[in-house]
């Protein structure tokens, strides 16, 4: 299955919530094509759309969530705040010293991080949406 391969069991039950985590699995694929052909200014200009992408999509989440009272809000906040921070992290390291493995190395934490969290945390307030 591709990563950007969009199966029912990545829905949270919120079209729009659910629209932005496509559109990320397939902001990480172009991450890995481009770096993958070589192209490190175009993996840095995706890796760059990635970050202000996820933003976008946390706050969005983060009002939700308290729109409907949400209450482990504030845990899923931070998780939110720790993958910013880690994805700041490596792409300062990308400004210091542009390389190909800097670049897979986003990729490969924004996948796995993005994939954990939807199918254990989103699917935590996908519950509770439904139950209200």
């Amino acid at each position: 299955m591709e990563f950007s391969e969009w199966v029912s069991q990545h829905s949270v039950g919120d079209t729009l919530m659910d629209s932005y985590h496509h559109i990320f699995f397939q902001g990480v694929e172009h991450i890995e094509e481009v770096a993958g052909d070589g192209d490190i200014e175009a993996a840095r200009e995706r890796v760059t759309f990635l970050l202000v992408y996820a933003n976008m999509h946390f706050d969005a989440e983060e009002a939700l969530l308290a729109k409907v009272g949400y209450p482990q809000l504030e845990d899923h906040r931070a998780q939110h705040q720790a993958f910013r921070e880690r994805i700041q992290e490596l792409q300062r390291q990308m400004k210091e010293n542009p390389s190909l493995s800097t670049l897979v190395e986003i990729a490969k934490t924004a996948k796995g991080w993005w994939m954990r969290h939807i199918l254990q945390e989103d699917m935590k307030y996908a519950e509770y949406l439904k139950n209200r």
